[in-house]
């Protein structure tokens, strides 16, 4: 996963979105990892992949995540 995180990182509407966190990188970490342990590594590096290539302004980050995660979970 840390993998991904990091290719996910440098697509900028995605970094400016972890970077309005409270914590930033560990919150979305965190965050990532309660969704690994609840759905599966697989579905959360899918909607990573998917998040790459987000070419928009996102609001809310963690709400996008974990829609593409449950989306790719169904798989």
């Amino acid at each position: 996963m840390e993998r991904e995180l990091a290719k996910v990182r440098r697509n900028i509407y995605v970094s400016r979105a972890i970077s309005k966190l409270q914590e930033k990188s560990q919150e979305y970490i965190n965050f990532l990892e309660i969704f690994e342990h609840k759905y599966t590594q697989e579905a959360v590096k899918a909607a990573l992949r998917e998040l790459y290539m987000f070419n928009r302004e996102i609001k809310d980050i963690k709400g996008l995540t974990a829609a593409l995660i449950i989306k790719n979970y169904h798989l």
